[in-house]
């Protein structure tokens, strides 16, 4: 074990060190770009296509870089055209025809795939022949592109998204790494190597970061949809259901009380046939929120149980304490004062049933 310490020191060649490099910058790319693939199936546009091909081109570009070790500088300065093109034309999309689309997820892949191939050959093709030509110039060229691709960026956003905010990132890493490169590339290519791989991270990395952050609020959305019932607000008989197990089992453990109230309007029926859906949507939304007016506890929990019932969980409660309650959801009701002629009273009522 010792005997191979000092192999484990030796110092890495920049040959060895350059292709770690390059290829922890494919394995990031790729990932990114596997990623947006998949995020083609929810998001059927057209500029998500081209994202996908921008980060799809820059990992084709870094797997040539291994392949070809001799023609890194020329596939070094093909990513300094590819990143901010690509992003050009992903803000340009989006610009004229939205961010999303109704396009078939088939077409839509093959759509990234085809400007993947033709972002590529075309910053291959610029690449090497600018860069043969006349680096300096080259290196303007370059620095022209990313302020232009910044230009449109900023000045082009339609809505201010997580993903818009971190490509500016991405882009703004991207930027110095071409000014780096104008500055030092023709005397020290190894440096500008190196600025290369710490802004394919960037870019990976800010986008990955965005992905997540939207799949995560997206989840959050998802998840409070699917226990909260849409019209009024309140959780519903599922959210009901999870939250009874958990105040059943906590009493058993700690021998407290439960009180559970169904609350039911009063000739609803005829209500809804008298002035129709859209007036008794509006009733129900009045009464949830004279029964939520009324809770004082936050471990209390009121739900909607299905048409126009509710039900009252209540925790730690005496009877005396839960008819009390009861009485004050009723007055409650009845002051909002929601006419309904087939009521004795002449306004919407609640009938309180308490176990």
């Amino acid at each position: 074990m010792l005997g191979t310490l000092p192999v484990l020191l030796r110092p890495i060649s920049p040959a060895t060190y350059s292709t770690f490099t390059t290829g922890v910058d494919f394995a990031a790319l790729s990932l990114t770009a596997v990623m947006l693939f998949g995020h083609l199936r929810t998001n059927r546009g057209v500029p998500f296509a081209m994202l996908f091909a921008t980060y799809l081109t820059m990992g084709v570009l870094a797997v040539a870089q291994l392949v070809f070790p001799l023609e890194s500088r020329g596939l070094v300065a093909s990513s300094l055209v590819a990143f901010p093109l690509g992003i050009l034309l992903y803000v340009t999309f989006e610009r004229l025809i939205g961010s999303r689309g109704d396009s078939s997820e088939r077409a839509l892949r093959i759509v990234g795939f085809l400007c993947a191939a033709l972002l590529s050959f075309s910053a291959l093709v610029f690449g090497f022949s600018a860069l043969e030509r006349s680096t300096a110039l080259f290196a303007i060229g370059v620095v022209l592109l990313h302020a232009l691709a910044l230009t449109i960026a900023l000045t082009w956003a339609s809505k201010r998204t997580s993903l818009r905010l971190w490509l500016l990132v991405a882009l703004w890493a991207s930027a110095l790494e071409a000014a780096l490169f104008a500055i030092v590339g023709s005397h020290n290519f190894p440096l500008s190597r190196y600025a290369s791989s710490i802004d394919a991270l960037i870019a990976c990395t800010t986008v990955l970061l965005s992905v997540l952050s939207e799949t995560t609020v997206l989840y959050g959305r998802l998840a409070n949809l699917a226990s909260h019932d849409d019209l009024t607000g309140l959780p519903n008989r599922r959210a009901f259901d999870e939250r009874f197990d958990y105040v059943l089992s906590h009493a058993h453990r700690h021998a407290s009380t439960v009180t559970m109230m169904v609350i039911d309007i009063d000739f609803f029926k005829a209500f809804n046939d008298r002035y129709g859906h859209l007036r008794g949507d509006q009733a129900l939304q009045e009464v949830s929120q004279a029964i939520m007016s009324c809770l004082g506890r936050k471990t209390d929990m009121v739900a909607r149980f299905g048409g126009e019932e509710f039900v009252v969980l209540l925790g730690a409660s005496t009877e005396a304490g839960a008819t009390e309650f009861a009485e004050r959801i009723r007055v409650a009701v009845k002051n909002r004062k929601l006419p309904n002629p087939d009521s004795n009273f002449g306004v919407i009522t609640v009938s309180i049933g308490i176990a």
